[in-house]
């Protein structure tokens, strides 16, 4: 498919899962808000779908972000870093934070699953330079940012090998998408959307520690990332680390989606 024209991109987040009283987000009962940024050519739509199937633990806020060049947004672009990108997003949380009506602000958690890991990173690092310390970061099949990356370059690699390869190393490519050619072309280029910025991030040297407690969380039958790669996480805060491990493979935090939100929330 050829897309004519194009947009710029502009952050926005979908709403997957809103308390149902009216005040229950106001933070008088520590309903947490939780942002999670999905992995590499995820869309909103598959994680809407595990959260009708595998429902948060607990009422909560919800939501996840809209990425260029997919589902609604095929004419969005975005030709940044994941600097950029990240700094776009946590803008607008601070932005959505700041409107809050009550005068204690509800608990703020931020998830991220394998490259959402990188992106949820950065973005809880922006959000602490505006002002606001999000109550724990969760970093989910992601290595730590000094090591993100693999053995190649593979959003450089043809449509073919991409496919093969992402499959070889993480698993997870539905053999629906996989016999669709039309599913397909719009998934790889999501997928290369995001490896690109993925793959191309340099993680500063001398990068101050987050005061943000973190937990990592690793599929016990993960390909590419193992419970040694997450531990790499607890020189990123100078806070409380937690590691766990989830049955599953790579995508297991997709999967076990209600386990990871109680993981993400369970003192609140």
């Amino acid at each position: 498919m050829t897309i004519s024209s194009s947009n710029p991109f502009t952050a926005r987040f979908r709403v997957l899962s809103q308390p149902e009283r009216p005040n229950a987000a106001s933070g008088d009962d520590g309903c947490p808000t939780v942002y999670w940024f999905n992995h590499a050519g995820g869309t909103t739509n598959t994680l809407a779908f595990r959260i009708r199937s595998d429902p948060p633990p607990r009422p909560m806020r919800l939501l996840t972000p809209r990425l260029p060049e997919r589902e609604e947004d095929l004419d969005v672009t975005f030709d940044g870093d994941l600097e950029q990108l990240a700094q776009k997003f946590a803008t607008q949380i601070a932005a959505d934070y700041g409107t809050e009506s009550a005068d204690q602000p509800p608990p703020l958690v931020i998830v991220g699953h394998s490259y959402g890991g990188a992106v949820a990173y950065r973005v809880t690092k922006q959000l602490t330079r505006l002002g606001i310390s999000p109550h724990r970061l969760v970093i989910c099949s992601t290595r730590s940012p000094e090591r993100l990356r693999y053995h190649k370059s593979l959003h450089t690699l043809d449509d073919a090998e991409l496919i093969e390869d992402v499959d070889e190393l993480f698993g997870g490519i539905p053999d629906n998408i996989r016999a669709d050619a039309d599913a397909l072309n719009f998934f790889v280029r999501a997928l290369r959307h995001d490896l690109a910025i993925f793959e191309s991030y340099v993680h500063p040297p001398g990068d101050e520690t987050l005061a943000v407690p973190i937990t990592a969380i690793c599929g016990t039958d993960d390909r590419a990332i193992d419970l040694a790669d997450m531990q790499g996480w607890s020189r990123m805060t100078s806070a409380a680390f937690r590691l766990r491990a989830i049955q599953g493979d790579h995508f297991a935090p997709l999967q076990r989606i209600a386990e990871v939100l109680e993981i993400a929330t369970w003192d609140l």
